[in-house]
């Protein structure tokens, strides 16, 4: 048998044993959520005004950051928060 016939046989064999592997493990959720959100992005994600969350964060500790001059919120900071002030 010739070099090439057995380089092409360990090449079908790596690529139906990788196929394979992709197929055993789990499938992960694609998340339509946003990393991180403006301001305008929050209030339409929240359904609230750009005032009720400018009251929020000066008066209830609500999970922002500021980086030059704007406020940026990390989705998952914003939904544990949402869900610890839940009434």
């Amino acid at each position: 048998m010739s070099t090439a016939v057995v380089d092409q046989f360990i090449d079908l064999l790596a690529t139906a044993v990788a196929d394979k592997l992709v197929e055993k493990q789990p499938k992960q959720e694609v998340s339509d959520k946003p990393t991180y959100m403006n301001k305008g992005q929050l209030a339409s994600y929240l359904g609230t005004s750009r005032s009720t969350l400018d009251r929020w964060i000066k008066n209830d500790g609500f999970p922002a950051s500021k980086i030059g001059g704007k406020y940026v919120y990390k989705t998952t900071d914003v939904d544990q928060w949402v869900e610890t002030h839940a009434k």
